[in-house]
């Protein structure tokens, strides 16, 4: 047998061999392959081999006709997405997202009691009309650490605390509200 080396026609998957059309197996289109036949046979076949040796089919004789349709080309190649690069992808954003750091605006959120309604409840149970004006800036900025440390600081719990004082005084008020707060985790 004479063994040539043909390509495999990218639109018929056929290979050409002396003038003649061998229809071979559609997954071999572009590919380079080992023609094996006899040249002094009227055979209507030939043998098909990879460059490797491998036997891959048999081509058949047939006549190539101008209407007759390419048969849909087959993509080879490499995968327009990646699966492990995408889950690598959407991995470092998931721990982008979870590493930014802390929200502030979602800590100190709505609360139902605002800061300012807080004080002026403390500074009337106090018995002062004044307000938020009654107290010095360090009084106000203990009664502040205070709030933002307790979000379960409520008026009932306040009040709660203001009876059970016996000694009326700024330090004593703080001093209980801590007690109940801590108790109330």
């Amino acid at each position: 047998l004479r063994k040539v080396t043909r390509v495999v026609h990218k639109d018929f998957s056929d290979i050409s061999l002396d003038k003649r059309l061998y229809r071979v197996d559609p997954a071999l289109r572009g590919d380079k392959v080992w023609v094996h036949y006899d040249p002094f046979s009227s055979s209507d076949s030939v043998k098909i081999f990879s460059l490797k040796g491998e036997y891959q089919g048999s081509g058949v004789l047939h006549h190539r006709e101008a209407e007759q349709p390419p048969l849909p080309a087959q993509a080879r190649g490499k995968p327009k997405h990646n699966l492990i690069d995408l889950l690598v992808r959407e991995h470092r954003e998931q721990l982008a997202a979870n590493t930014r750091g802390i929200d502030y605006r979602k800590v100190v959120s709505v609360r139902p009691w605002p800061f300012h309604a807080f004080v002026k409840a403390f500074a009337r149970l106090l018995g002062k009309e004044v307000g938020i004006s009654a107290f010095t800036a360090q009084e106000l900025e203990t009664l502040k650490k205070l709030y933002n440390q307790n979000v379960q600081l409520t008026e009932s719990v306040l009040t709660q605390a203001f009876a059970r004082v016996p000694n009326k005084s700024f330090p004593h008020l703080v001093g209980e509200l801590k007690q109940i707060l801590q108790q109330k985790e």
